[in-house]
């Protein structure tokens, strides 16, 4: 959504609102596609993942198998973030898996089993 107008009024002591001036050259770090006004006050990125792939270390059933899903957003991710990949019956994580990778399950999900078995 683009940056609304935003104007500067005061309290106690009478004055006509101003129009305030925005960002409109600066380009965002860490915000992949960013352009000159995307500063702006208010103005609302829609999220993207601009890219994802899937891959699969053997291609035979019921095989052994290592499943490697790759995906970039626009925007950073944070530790609030959270990303399901569901439908992988009787699938496990062995503990090349960095459990630090993993965010915290959310509230009322059964909890992540720990990588290393532990």
């Amino acid at each position: 959504q683009p940056s609304p107008p935003i104007a500067l009024s005061t309290r106690g002591f009478h004055s006509p609102p101003i129009v305030l001036d925005k960002d409109l050259e600066r380009v965002l770090q860490g915000v992949a596609g960013a352009k000159p006004g995307d500063a702006a006050p208010l103005y609302i990125f829609s999220v993207n993942f601009t890219a994802a792939s899937i891959q699969q270390s053997n291609p035979f059933p019921f095989a052994a198998n290592n499943i490697t899903v790759t995906i970039t957003s626009n925007l950073p991710f944070t530790t609030t973030n959270s990303i399901t990949i569901s439908g992988l019956e009787g699938a496990t994580l062995d503990a090349q898996v960095d459990p630090g990778y993993l965010p915290p399950s959310p509230p009322g999900a059964p909890a992540r089993r720990d990588p290393a078995g532990l």
